[in-house]
């Protein structure tokens, strides 16, 4: 029988009466999971913003200092998605 088979009141069980005493003992370990959670998703979305973003100034640097208008539509419009990309993250 694996973890995967039992059901979420066996799971709870063996968690209250295997593995702790009181709610103290897990209290820490928990908090350290989810924070490693919450790191690897900023993590990840920090690399993906990262990468649109010099796709972006990959894009727009043949026209740094020139007029906006001599940017084509179809650059402007690419760069574009990538600023959105990179805020949506």
């Amino acid at each position: 029988m694996n973890l995967e088979d039992c059901t979420k009141e066996e799971l709870i069980w063996i968690i209250q009466y295997r593995c702790f005493h009181t709610a103290k003992d897990f209290e820490f370990d928990i908090l350290t999971y989810r924070s490693k959670k919450v790191r690897k998703a900023a993590s990840f979305a920090l690399e993906r913003a990262n990468t649109a973003l010099k796709d972006y100034c990959e894009l727009i640097r043949p026209y740094e200092g020139k007029p906006l208008i001599s940017v084509p539509d179809t650059v402007s419009h690419e760069s574009a998605e990538k600023m959105k990309y990179v805020s949506a993250s």
